[in-house]
């Protein structure tokens, strides 16, 4: 893994970024809006639950000699909650990690009909 995976970043589904984009289009808000949420996660914490959901633990090497880029990217949702009626995410980030492999397994395991 590149860096020492305690650079912390904001994730979201694409679910929910859809909804909110509508919700904000609707409200008919003008200029940027940052869609994310201050919630954020380790890189370390994803890999270790991409490894839990998938039942697979295998080494982890952090390259630290690579950088890790800015150590905390995370949003200001101040503006989204007020145009959202204080929405909030409503896929968590292991429900969308189940989702993702699901959709995986099923795209690239199951064999085409004859």
């Amino acid at each position: 893994v590149w860096g020492s995976g305690q650079q912390r970043r904001n994730l979201l589904h694409g679910a929910d970024a859809a909804y909110v984009m509508l919700r904000v289009i609707e409200s008919g808000a003008t200029g940027p809006v940052n869609i994310g949420y201050e919630d954020d996660t380790s890189v370390a914490e994803l890999v270790d639950l991409v490894c839990d959901v998938t039942g697979r633990h295998p080494e982890v090497v952090f390259d630290v000699a690579k950088p890790d880029g800015q150590a905390r990217k995370s949003a200001n949702a101040d503006l989204l909650r007020s145009l959202t009626d204080s929405y909030r995410p409503q896929i968590t980030l292991r429900a969308g990690i189940e989702d993702m492999l699901h959709w995986y397994e099923r795209r690239f395991t199951e064999r085409p009909s004859a």
